[in-house]
């Protein structure tokens, strides 16, 4: 036996120095009394030196306390302490971090000394403080970029983000949406949609390792405000895990600065380009590359822009030099802007160009077409020859004579003709000598006239030959001036012939009378707007009389006219009145009848002479029928167009070569991206069908044909590159002419395909995750089982193969008896369709080994294979279920136990009261009464006993307050009283106290403030809180107390100069027992109390629906305890 007690003691020793760990024992003062070699050399002392020292030399001032705390806890309980982590100073200065705990050591009972045991964490603590110091970094640089950052898991979960997009949207500054998948996060975007698409394809590039460019997109949000964001995104990894990070930053600034310019570029009605100089070796420029073009460049140059970007000006215009090379390579050099007019012999045009440099070695030309404008000025230096020429061989006579003596100044070739002089002759006579002088007056009048009404026509002018003869002109007399002087310009134009003419229209209006009255057409002429003729057929078509049509005025007649088509009926007219046109061969408009019916009629009209007069003859035919046959085909027609434009499918129409006939051009060029031009292109519309699909659709587009229709699933190219799939069905159709048309209509079907897809991937991730999942999985459809798992057969100790041909009754039979009444209903519930979407359940069953266990299961709706199912998750809880029943067991034992302290509390108080009050009274009468009889030193001992008395009367007061509390017992009885008079009374009763340390109390205080108290309880509260002051405030410190009132609260504030609070202490202030322990501190306050006090003043302030709060800074800055009252 001995010897094995001496090995027991070496491993010990060996043991104590050479653990890995810190070992070391302290006295009860804290003084090292050995310590192993571990401890010894990592703090650099030797043994000699450590075992004269106290533990608190080798800690920072800060932690003295905490230790000392722990070391007196630890020998009131006697139990070990738990780990805590201190800072070790080491010999050199340096700090080490130890993590250790106390162990009592005992010696016949009593606890003689303190094992301490600790190991070193230095390490981790540095590298804590590292990472912490760089999270805050981190965290500091995340929070306040100047870009919107966002980190999501490899499924695309929002981590976390530095809301700086967040809290621009003002609408969205309340949504927290970390820990959301970013399909949930973009549905919250108008622009939804097209979001979905764009980060679907870069979070699935991400994940498989691309590297994606950047991207700008817009977002718009619920309420319509449009941004623009550009997107950078790369993967990071953090303890392994990949992670996307996408940086954004709003451009919506510079995006409205682009359109406004690209606005003003695309719209400007000159053509505009940009340049950049290209330079040799020696830096002589050589040539220039167009880098940009606006739309009118394109229709000014006969180029396309796909065909000059980014190409030199020599393989652009196919020439050896660049044009103006020398001019615009000086601009881009010293950024002086130049103008300059040139002619292009390819284009055979003139082009005023503008030249400007925004910097060095660019350059931009803004140019116009200006060869109109050449052509003008060329026209105009013609036109002075063709006028001189016209002079001369005009048809018609033209003399020009002085304005005021109306002298002959010249006249041309044709005029001397006319009247039979020679131009000499004609020289010397006045315009009055050309005239038969018995008709001088009547011209006379007709030339005052035509002054008078600004006329430049004077119509049958008699006109004088040499030979004395007579004919006549129309002459057109306007003043102009040459070198200064004025002159009146005559042109006389020989009427004889249409004289004549005119005789014979009067006969033949004669035939046109008889023609007019038995034709089938209405018939109108109109003369200076006044109806002049109207037939019968017109008087039947609008219903009014001829003489009532004859009486119209020219305003009457366009009231008649549908308000819709008066204004191109009178600018016809007018045009007709003015000369500009001589005939409108048909032009169809509403007129409204005498019964103010609408009818359509075609009008005919021409100029004619009648009278001797110009006049407008207008034939009528009543077209209404025919009109609104049209107007039914039409309407016809613009439904069917609505529709194919506005339908999402694409229709188009191929004849028998495939040749596009007719497509809804919006919807393709919406759906494929591509120009209309190229679609109906036969070669490129084939370029676009997926190579594996070419062969299928040439037979299906053959079938069709053959057998007068089709469908066929196709895979279409979109301009994105994406391939998308459409299903096309196809009917032969043919048309008015006996041809064989195919109409094929394709409808976008990608999401189907792509959730189908899904649908498949999701059913193969099912299947995996059920079968390798520890719960039981079974689908329930229709009262039979479609699937269930191995492990679900294994928890029911059935063959997997016996329980897949169950049905939900056979189910059902393995249900414990005490339960299935319950499964039952939940079976009958769900046939009716009347059980919740998802439910949560518990019950028992009986496997097939006889063993109870009992399963939770959590029962939601799906559809499978299209139909509606059961989809049940089984747990096995019976561990659960034996757990919740002990746990229920041993606190229904605690509330007996806790009940049973109440009562033991309760009844101490009351056996303790009684004594008490014998004792005390016995002390009050020896100190009043007999006090004269007593020596002093018996004095002095009945006064401690009076004291002790006091104390041990107040816990019992106290405890039984607070059992009375806790049963509910404590009731209160509400008085308006004075609240000043109360504070007054209490601090006049602790005088005593206060003189006794030496306080200062300063009172500011109104005379009166009313509210509804328990006198006696408030009384106790402020007793309390003021003592409690007293007793933590040093001699010769001081205590204020004064009162704030408002509308709506009062508080009471009674601060003190005292040891103040430390945040811990302030947590447990107000708790039952919360005595904060203030022995051995050398803080020179009275540390006697039981704790009970501030619970019971919290308690009682709080039934009067009040508060007490209280506020420190710290040790030794005091503390102010407010009481609040709300009124």
């Amino acid at each position: 036996m001995s010897g094995s007690v001496v090995e027991i003691k070496i491993d010990y020793a060996d043991l104590f120095e050479y653990s890995l760990d810190f070992l070391f024992i302290l006295d009860l003062k804290g003084n090292i009394i050995d310590i192993n070699n571990v401890a010894t050399e990592t703090l650099g002392y030797s043994r000699r030196e450590i075992l004269n020292m106290n533990i608190t030399e080798f800690l920072l001032e800060e932690e003295i306390e905490q230790l000392l705390n722990k070391r007196k806890e630890l020998i009131n309980i006697g139990r070990i302490s738990q780990y805590r982590v201190y800072s070790i100073r080491k010999k050199n200065g340096e700090l080490l971090y130890l993590e250790t705990h106390g162990i009592p050591l005992r010696e016949e009972g009593e606890i003689h000394s303190i094992l301490g045991i600790g190991h070193e964490i230095t390490e981790m603590k540095n590298a804590e403080r590292l990472l912490k110091t760089s999270e805050i970094k981190y965290r500091s640089l995340f929070n306040q970029s100047p870009y919107s950052i966002f980190i999501f898991d490899n499924k695309g979960n929002l981590q976390d983000s530095n809301r700086n997009l967040i809290n621009k949207l003002a609408e969205y500054a309340d949504e927290d949406f970390t820990g959301k998948n970013f399909i949930e996060i973009i549905k919250y975007f108008k622009n939804s949609k097209q979001l979905l698409q764009l980060f679907s394809e870069r979070f699935k590039a991400l994940r498989e390792g691309d590297i994606l460019d950047s991207i700008e997109f817009p977002l718009i949000t619920k309420k319509g405000m449009k941004i623009w964001l550009y997107w950078e995104s790369s993967i990071m990894r953090i303890n392994g895990d990949k992670f996307i990070q996408v940086i954004i930053q709003d451009i919506t600034e510079k995006k409205e600065s682009e359109e406004k310019f690209h606005v003003l570029f695309n719209n400007s009605t000159r053509g505009i380009a940009y340049h950049r100089v290209i330079y040799d070796l020696q830096n002589n420029p050589v040539d220039y590359v167009i880098t940009d073009v606006n739309t009118q460049f394109e229709a000014i140059v006969p180029l396309k822009r796909e065909e000059v970007i980014n190409k030199r000006a020599t393989e652009v215009y196919q020439v050896e030099n660049a044009p103006y090379l020398n001019i615009y390579s000086k601009v881009a050099a010293s950024q002086e802007s130049t103008e300059f007019e040139a002619f292009v012999p390819p284009m055979n045009a003139y082009f005023k160009i503008s030249v400007i440099s925004p910097k060095k070695g660019e350059f931009i030309t803004v140019f116009d077409d200006i060869t109109s404008q050449k052509e003008s000025e060329q026209k105009l230096k013609e036109s002075e020859e063709k006028f001189r020429t016209l002079f001369e061989k005009a048809n018609d006579g033209i003399l020009l004579s002085d304005a005021e003596t109306w002298r002959i100044f010249t006249g041309n070739q044709k005029i001397c003709q006319m009247l039979g002089y020679s131009l000499e002759e004609i020289k010397n006579f006045s315009l009055v000598d050309l005239h038969p002088k018995e008709t001088l007056h009547s011209i006379d009048d007709q030339f005052v006239h035509k002054e008078q009404e600004d006329l430049s026509m004077a119509n049958d002018v008699p006109m004088k030959k040499k030979d004395g003869s007579v004919f006549y002109c129309n002459v057109n007399s306007s003043e102009i001036e040459l070198a200064g002087r004025k002159y009146i310009m005559g042109i006389f134009r020989d009427i004889s012939h249409r004289r004549q003419a005119e005789q014979k229209l009067k006969e033949s209006e004669e035939k046109f009378r008889t023609i007019a009255e038995q034709s089938l057409l209405g018939i109108i002429i109109i003369q200076d707007g006044v109806f002049k003729y109207v037939n019968d057929v017109v008087s039947e078509i609008i219903g009014y009389d001829i003489q009532d049509i004859l009486n119209w005025s020219q305003n009457e007649f366009f009231n008649k006219i549908h308000p819709s088509d008066v204004p191109i009926a009178l600018k016809r007219f007018q045009q007709m009145q003015l000369g500009e046109m001589d005939a409108f061969l048909s032009y169809p408009y509403r007129i409204y009848t005498k019964s103010n019916k609408v009818k359509w009629i075609d009008v005919y009209s021409k100029i004619i002479t009648f009278q001797g007069k110009n006049a407008i003859l207008a034939s009528i035919a009543d077209v209404t029928e025919k009109k609104e046959a049209e107007q039914k085909l039409q309407e016809s027609e613009e439904k069917y167009r609505w529709i194919s434009e506005n339908t999402d499918d694409l229709i188009v129409v191929y004849d028998e070569e495939l040749n596009v006939e007719y497509s809804n051009e919006e919807t393709h060029v919406r759906t494929l991206g591509y120009p209309i031009h190229k679609l109906n292109d036969l070669d490129f519309r084939t370029s676009l069908i997926h190579r594996d699909d070419l062969k299928q659709t040439g037979e299906a587009f053959r079938e069709g044909f053959q057998k007068g229709k089709f469908k066929h699933q196709i895979r279409i190219k979109h301009k994105d590159r994406q391939y998308l799939w459409f299903e096309t069905k196809g009917r032969v159709l043919i048309d008015r002419n006996e041809r064989r048309k195919l109409l094929a209509v394709s409808r976008d079907i990608t999401e189907i395909k792509k959730a189908e897809e899904k649908l498949r991937e999701s059913e193969e991730k099912f299947r995996t995750i059920a079968e390798q999942s520890f719960m039981g999985i079974i689908i329930v459809q229709e009262g039979k089982l479609k699937y269930l798992n191995k492990a679900l057969a294994k928890m029911l100790e059935y063959p997997f193969e016996e329980m897949i041909k169950w049905s939900d009754k056979e189910m059902a039979e393995i249900v414990h008896p005490d339960d299935l009444e319950y499964i039952q209903k939940r079976l009958q519930s769900n046939r009716e369709g009347t059980m919740s979407q998802i439910s949560q359940n518990y019950f028992r069953i009986i496997t097939k080994s006889g063993e109870i266990r009992w399963l939770e299961d959590y029962t939601s709706k799906i559809i499978y294979q299209g139909k509606v199912a059961n989809l049940m998750s089984i747990v096995d809880v019976s561990n659960k279920k034996e757990a919740e029943r002990l746990i229920i067991e041993e606190n229904e034992r605690l509330l007996e136990l806790n009940e049973l302290r109440k009562d033991l509390i309760t009844r101490v108080s009351h056996e303790l009261k009684t004594p008490m009050t014998s004792i005390y009274g016995s002390i009050q009468i020896l100190l009043t009464i007999y006090n004269k009889d007593l020596s002093e030193e018996v004095l002095n001992y009945v006064k401690i006993g009076h004291r002790g008395c006091l104390r041990l009367k107040q816990l019992i007061e106290n405890l039984l307050d607070a059992s009375r509390l806790e049963s509910k017992k404590f009731e209160l009885s509400l008085l308006k009283e004075n609240l000043v008079e109360i504070i007054v009374d209490c601090v006049e009763d602790l005088n005593y106290l206060v003189h006794n340390r030496h306080l200062l109390i300063t009172l500011d205080l109104p005379d009166e403030i009313q509210a509804d108290i328990d006198s006696l309880r408030f009384r106790q509260v402020i007793t309390n809180i003021i003592s409690n002051a007293i007793k933590n405030t040093p001699k010769e410190g001081e205590i204020f107390i004064h009162i704030i009132e408002d509308a709506d609260k009062i508080d009471i504030l009674i601060r003190d100069t005292g040891v103040g609070l430390t945040k811990q202490e302030q947590e447990k202030l107000f708790g039952k027992f919360g005595k904060i322990e203030r022995y051995g501190m050398d803080l020179d306050v009275d540390i006697e109390g039981c704790g009970l006090g501030l619970y019971i003043s919290k308690e009682i302030i709080e039934l009067h629906k009040g508060q007490i709060l209280v506020e420190s800074e710290g040790r030794n800055k005091g503390s102010t305890f407010t009481i609040r009252l709300f009124k």
